[in-house]
């Protein structure tokens, strides 16, 4: 998991948790051509922004910095749905219309909410290669 905008939240967050996860698919496939990897190592990213609960856990002998909320629960789900959709890299509409993107995403689908009666729209980027 990596979290943009904290502990100071910048305009472009959205933007730069975009271009983080482009550079880490690039890096992925890299990583796949230079050691041959057959089948390929794949990995989904899902992305998702709002307000988190973040702090440092544990005790004595481990202690780690951890972000908590409603957010990160969204964004695991988006992460799941790229298993569905055949894609490595989805994003929330939030995401997407805050990075001012929008032009470069398509929509994919709508999740449920769990416990909730709203739902999310999903969106991928155009450029991002479905999984062989």
């Amino acid at each position: 998991m990596l979290v943009f905008g904290v502990p100071d939240p910048q305009s472009d967050d959205c933007t730069r948790a975009i271009a983080c996860a482009q550079e880490l698919l690039e890096l992925m496939d890299q990583w796949n051509a230079k050691r041959g990897f057959d089948p390929p190592i794949r990995v989904g990213i899902g992305i998702h922004t709002g307000e988190v609960y973040c702090g440092l856990v544990g005790d004595d002998k481990r202690i780690e910095f951890t972000v908590l909320g409603d957010v990160v629960n969204v964004a695991a789900k988006i992460e799941q749905a790229t298993k569905r959709f055949n894609t490595a890299l989805l994003a929330s509409e939030t995401v997407v219309m805050r990075s001012g993107q929008l032009r470069t995403w398509r929509e994919v689908g709508r999740e449920p909410l769990a416990g909730r009666g709203e739902h999310l729209a999903i969106f991928a980027c155009s450029g991002t290669k479905l999984r062989d």
